[in-house]
């Protein structure tokens, strides 16, 4: 990536509603500049931009990270894993992986415990791989963190001249 791709990058993670004129002025260059170089971001990097609403304004009381262990192969399992999340439109993520004795993750968004016992149960019978044991991390919406990747790409990107 270019210089001025990373430092446009960090600044739309940073906030992406920000318009290109403060971008430049931010960066001391050009207009024109930034737009050229946002579509460039859009083209290769950029899948989407996306509000992060409060969750608790929104009646979303918990959030999950669901972690269950299935034996079937990795192509099923991320099969499984789609099909869930069409079913299911709380889920906010889903990975195929191991740790912890694991093989698939959810994370999902509940409007309380009762919603969230249900989506466990229709978690298990979806996909029908998934052995008994599913363990699941509740976090109350009252202390979700705010969910940042300016830092990490800022990281990244000085690890990376560093070589």
């Amino acid at each position: 990536m270019r210089k001025r791709e990373i430092q446009v990058l960090i600044e739309l993670l940073k906030n992406s509603k920000m318009s290109d004129r403060e971008i430049a002025k931010k960066l001391n260059t050009a207009q024109s500049t930034i737009t050229r170089t946002r579509k460039r971001l859009e083209k290769k990097i950029i899948k989407t931009y996306t509000a992060l609403p409060d969750l608790s304004k929104l009646d979303i009381k918990l959030s999950s990270v669901t972690f269950g262990k299935c034996n079937r192969s990795k192509k099923d399992i991320i099969k499984c894993l789609g099909a869930l999340s069409d079913k299911y439109p709380r889920i906010i993520f889903t990975g195929e992986g191991e740790g912890m004795g694991n093989t698939c993750m959810v994370v999902s968004l509940h409007k309380d415990f009762n919603d969230f016992t249900k989506f466990k149960g229709e978690f298990r019978s979806w996909c029908k791989g998934i052995k008994d044991a599913i363990e699941s991390f509740l976090i109350p919406s009252n202390s979700f963190q705010t969910f940042n990747l300016s830092k990490t790409v800022e990281s990244l990107i000085k690890e990376e001249n560093k070589k």
